[in-house]
């Protein structure tokens, strides 16, 4: 997706090496350039970067315990097949086996290991593929527009459209013309991009039309 022209002051207040702290709402979501790039397919550079969020590093405790449980099981056997030499008068079945002391070795520290690899990890691995999963939507750039309204969260009908992580307060309630960000994988929620307010009247002549669409046929079936 192509982000729209911004500002140099634009684009080091959307957090490109700061992050996407101190956004108000006006620079999210009541913003004119913000309508302007939604209604045309695109998405700000303040929008990127609060969508995106700040890169979340790999889990390294979690791989620092995986890569030891290996480095451990391999320097065992090693060590038991350079100890084989000790053994050279004896059958072979009355050596010590390397394959053997590895797997025994593996098992026993893998119980304890892995579960605290997946303990110390799990938070970063979620969060990081949370971040490739908005950063695809980005890219995909299925940007949808409806009429909802917002209160204590944006809404079209009866579905929420939630708020990117670290996203600012939303505007005062009311009915906006609500801009939001399709997911591009399995799973994912929309996003919402903006909110243009629009005037109550419309909206209300809107509804009447809509209602009176619905109403005609039962009317002229009955």
């Amino acid at each position: 997706m192509r982000r729209a022209e911004v500002s140099a002051v634009e684009v080091g207040r959307c957090g490109r090496t700061k992050g996407v702290g101190g956004l108000s709402t006006a620079d999210v979501w009541t913003s004119p350039k913000a309508w302007a790039a939604n209604s045309a397919g695109e998405v700000t550079a303040v929008q990127w970067a609060l969508i995106a969020g700040r890169r979340v590093w790999p889990p390294i405790v979690a791989w620092a315990v995986l890569l030891g449980w290996g480095a451990l099981v391999i320097g065992v056997g090693i060590a038991v097949d350079a100890s084989r030499r000790q053994y050279v008068g004896l059958p072979e079945e009355q050596r010590p086996g390397a394959l053997e002391m590895m797997v025994t070795v593996g098992v026993i520290f893998g119980l304890h290991a892995v579960p605290l690899a997946v303990w110390a990890g799990q938070s970063r691995w979620r969060a990081r593929r949370r971040r490739r999963g908005r950063i695809a939507a980005l890219r995909a750039g299925r940007i949808a527009v409806a009429l909802g309204e917002i209160g204590a969260s944006a809404r079209v009908g009866e579905t929420c459209v939630l708020l990117p992580d670290g996203a600012p307060p939303l505007p005062p309630p009311g009915a906006y013309r609500l801009y939001w960000l399709e997911p591009a994988r399995r799973g994912g929620k929309p996003l919402l991009l903006s909110a243009e307010p629009v005037d109550t009247e419309e909206t209300a002549n809107r509804t009447h039309r809509r209602e009176s669409d619905e109403d005609g046929p039962t009317d002229r079936r009955a």
